[in-house]
C-alpha cells in the first residue's frame, strides 16, 4: 500500500517499469525527485498539475504510452486530491490509499 502524501501523484506499477525502462528500478527512480515505493507500486509525488504534465512528458520520453487525444495511459495513472484522473485495472484505491490489484493486502 502507498499512502497519497502529496496533491498530484503519479502512479505506475513496478512491473511496467521493469518491462519499459531500460535500466533497473533504482536507475528510474533517480530520476525524479519526491518518490515513494513499496513492493509493486512507485508513485512520483507533486505539488501541482503542471508538474503532472512535466512527469507525463518525461515518462513519455522514456517509452511509456500516453495517448494525448484521451489524455490518459494503461501504464499510469495520477491520483490528485480530487481522485483518480483515470481509472486503471491495476490499481485499488479506498480512502486515499492505493494498492496494486495483486497485493495481498488490497482490498478487494
Amino acid at each position: 500500500m502507498i499512502e497519497l502524501t502529496s496533491s498530484n501523484n503519479v502512479i505506475i506499477p513496478k512491473h511496467i517499469i521493469d518491462d519499459v525502462f531500460e535500466g533497473n528500478i533504482r536507475s528510474f527512480i533517480s530520476q525524479f525527485e519526491n518518490v515513494d515505493e513499496d513492493k509493486y507500486l512507485v508513485t512520483i509525488r507533486t505539488k501541482y498539475a503542471a508538474g503532472v504534465d512535466k512527469i507525463t512528458r518525461k515518462l513519455s520520453e522514456m517509452g511509456f504510452t500516453f495517448d494525448n487525444n484521451s489524455n490518459k495511459s494503461d501504464q499510469f495513472t495520477v491520483f490528485a486530491k480530487e481522485g483518480i484522473w483515470w481509472e486503471v485495472p491495476w490499481l485499488v484505491e479506498r480512502n486515499g490509499d492505493v494498492w496494486f490489484i495483486a497485493d495481498v493486502e488490497a482490498p478487494v
